[in-house]
């Protein structure tokens, strides 16, 4: 059911202008460094009431869980799959606004992803 994180629009652009459509992991490593709106905290974006916004964080993480870097880079997509209380803080967080917001798309979404989590 994981489903490969689409690259920025203008980062396919210019690789395609530059005839580099075959190297598809550089387009999406430039893409991930690129896409700042993949850094915000969960419960932000739960705030804009995105789940597009809600899926795109969430694939980005675990894009970057399974690239082979070094741990030296930090960034909170990676801290959410490596930290459980980061987790439950952000589940909280999360929920509370979602419950907020009356959005019962986006309580299901976040209960399929942080089964075991309660508020």
């Amino acid at each position: 059911m994981e489903e490969e994180l689409a690259p920025l629009l203008i980062v396919e652009l210019l690789f395609r202008a530059k005839s580099m459509t075959d190297l598809p992991h550089v387009i999406k490593l430039v893409s991930l460094f690129l896409d700042s709106s993949v850094e915000l905290p969960l419960h932000k974006a739960c705030q804009r009431g995105s789940i597009d916004l809600l899926e795109r964080i969430w694939d980005s993480s675990d894009v970057l869980s399974s690239v082979t870097t070094s741990n030296r880079y930090w960034t909170l997509r990676r801290y959410i799959c490596t930290d459980r209380h980061y987790r439950q803080y952000q589940f909280t967080l999360s929920m509370m606004d979602a419950v907020r917001l009356k959005n019962l798309e986006m309580v299901e979404w976040l209960t399929d992803r942080f089964q075991g989590y309660t508020v």
